[in-house]
């Protein structure tokens, strides 16, 4: 039955797109956060909702070109030269490139997404819609946490699919919009309004709590700071810690301190915080190596055990935990530098500080007239993406889809935003 209500709900989706493509778009980014295979217990019909999506909303831009123009800009051409740069890591690679050739298509299927974000979504009134779809669906995903976690599933592995590697990337994508959702509760124009958003706000914050992930609650922390350093509603937000805190308490249960305490010290490490600090002087080693191309995207499992003995100070349980088959370098900044060098470094980082660098910008700016509050969600966007910045310090994300998506938006938003002061 959910299967049949799932097409029925993708062909209205279809047909609302032929008349306004933002929907396709819309649905297409929210499939990214609740996953269709998740409603057809795994299996891979509910993948092919992607095809039909991406397909018919090329289409319909194309078609409607005089509406519609494309706009290949911004974040569109950072991922081209990403995606170039990796197939280049994967030709002059000496590693098994199967998986690699495997995945590596999907940033030429993200760089066409952001083309027609960019082409569809012209004024921040359409920025401001397409962020409440994914606030929903993010605030749908953590009621749906929550419960899991209630039913023994205490750090929500496999919660939205295959959308994100672990616990630690589902935390990363809620610190990435954790702030956003506060921005959206500070513009809203009622109580009711602002009751609906603090409480997805909560929900989002308890489902980072629920992944027990060290990365996640730094990115969390961090993000909150920067967005409360920005904001003009520092009372409000005072306020509004108190009732997190009281809502949060339940959850910040004695294991989840107790592995949060390993932060604060080497020594107090486990295996798997040790282990990251040789995977990571590994993938350095590994670009010191392969400084223009790297090793070939996704081969650092495969490139790392021939560093096997590199490091002579390690203990042999945690030798042999480092370099296990399939362990990653848990570290996007790392992963980039290593598989793709220089090559595939150099995009990433501009596609990000670009981004960061306009909104900081706009930011200043709009502070200093007093106009801030005219623009709610910069602050929003950009404490995101730092937080999420500081997250993927811990996690290959690499292939993650939904920061894209929220630098193409940022992009959006402070292009709408020039264009109205120079009017």
């Amino acid at each position: 039955m959910r299967e049949i209500l799932f097409w029925l709900l993708l062909i209205f989706i279809v047909f609302k797109s032929c008349r306004y493509p933002f929907w396709g778009i819309a649905a297409y980014v929210v499939f990214n956060i609740i996953r269709p295979e998740m409603l057809f217990w795994g299996g891979g019909d509910g993948s092919k909702a992607f095809i039909v999506l991406g397909f018919t909303t090329t289409i319909f831009v194309l078609i409607n070109q005089k509406k519609y123009p494309l706009s290949f800009k911004g974040t569109s051409v950072y991922l081209l030269f990403i995606y170039i740069s990796l197939l280049i890591s994967i030709l002059f690679s000496n590693y098994d490139t199967t998986l690699s050739w495997m995945f590596v298509n999907e940033f030429l299927i993200l760089c066409v997404i952001t083309v027609l974000m960019n082409s569809v979504i012209k004024s921040n009134e359409d920025v401001v819609k397409i962020v409440h779809v994914i606030l929903y669906a993010l605030g749908f995903l953590a009621v749906w946490g929550i419960l899991q976690y209630f039913q023994g599933n205490h750090r929500l592995e496999g919660l939205g699919g295959s959308s994100y590697m672990d616990s630690n990337g589902i935390a990363a994508i809620y610190v990435l919009f954790v702030p956003v959702v506060l921005s959206c509760c500070f513009a809203a124009k009622d109580f009711i309004q602002r009751l609906k958003w603090f409480g997805i706000f909560l929900l989002m914050v308890v489902l980072v709590i629920c992944t027990y992930s060290r990365g996640g609650a730094i990115g969390a922390l961090v993000a909150l700071g920067v967005y409360s350093l920005f904001s003009s509603y520092k009372k409000q937000i005072i306020a509004m810690g108190f009732v997190l805190f009281l809502a949060a308490s339940p959850f910040l249960s004695e294991s989840y301190l107790e592995r949060m305490e390993t932060v604060s010290s080497v020594e107090q490490f486990d295996y798997s915080g040790l282990s990251r600090i040789y995977l990571w002087k590994v993938g350095w080693q590994i670009f010191l190596d392969n400084p223009i191309s790297g090793s070939g995207f996704l081969t650092f499992p495969q490139a790392k055990q021939d560093y096997r003995f590199f490091y002579g100070d390690i203990e042999e349980g945690l030798r042999d935990y480092v370099f296990r088959k399939g362990k990653v370098g848990h570290n996007t900044y790392v992963q980039i530098l290593s598989e793709a060098g220089l090559l595939g470094f150099i995009p990433y980082s501009l596609m990000i500080g670009t981004v960061l660098l306009s909104l900081r910008r706009l930011i200043l700016r709009e502070k200093k007239k007093g106009h801030l509050d005219s623009h709610p969600l910069a602050v929003g966007f950009f404490a995101g993406a730092v937080g999420f910045c500081v997250c993927i310090f811990a996690i290959d994300a690499l292939v993650d889809v939904m920061f894209p998506v929220l630098l193409t938006l940022s992009s959006i938003y402070v292009a709408n935003v020039e264009v109205e002061r120079k009017v």
